[in-house]
């Protein structure tokens, strides 16, 4: 088993796009396909890309992200026909929501990018800075069914990441049936 690790840098929207397209061919080709497929910067290849009203705004959001899960099924597919069902593809995408100082106008709102993300993508991972000083709070947020844990995150001198749970810091969404019912049907439970 090869553990390569391959960079590609892209500059547009449609590079990416095109890019993420193509780990089909080149995985069925591939003596290992990949198992983590990483999009840095979501926000960066999402600005200029806006063609007109909101619901458009959001497509290339959307077409980015059913990519990335289409073409992560697929290579865990190949992955565990060829490790005895051992082997999945997994999906980190990063945008950040809000630029440092102002916030552009040009830019979609976060809440709905998220939102879109949050339809394709299992796990979202939220940080909250704390203190200037490298303190943060970590959210994971499952969305079916609806849980959030969150971590406290200090960054040492050195480098060096402490992760420490916050306990009662973990929400299940299940004591409310009308809340619990749409849950439901939005993860196609219903």
């Amino acid at each position: 088993q090869s553990d390569n690790v391959k960079f590609v840098y892209v500059k547009t929207l449609e590079e990416l796009v095109e890019d993420i397209a193509s780990l089909h061919e080149l995985a069925s080709e591939a003596a290992s396909p990949p198992s983590l497929i990483i999009v840095d910067g979501l926000d960066h290849y999402l600005r200029g890309s806006r063609v007109g009203p909101l619901q458009d705004d959001l497509s290339p959001v959307a077409h980015v992200a059913a990519l990335l899960h289409d073409t992560a099924a697929f290579l865990s597919q190949i992955l565990q026909n060829r490790a005895d069902g051992q082997g999945l593809c997994r999906v980190m995408v990063s945008f950040q929501s809000e630029g440092e100082g102002s916030r552009d106008s040009d830019a979609l709102a976060p809440e709905l990018v998220l939102s879109v993300l949050d339809r394709y993508l299992q796990v979202r991972c939220t940080l909250e800075e704390v203190k200037r000083d490298g303190e943060w709070r970590v959210y994971l947020s499952v969305m079916c069914p609806s849980l959030v844990q969150q971590w406290h995150m200090v960054l040492r001198a050195g480098g060096a990441l402490e992760f420490r749970p916050v306990f009662g810091g973990e929400q299940q969404i299940l004591d409310q049936p009308e809340k619990h019912k749409q849950e439901n049907e939005r993860c196609g439970y219903n």
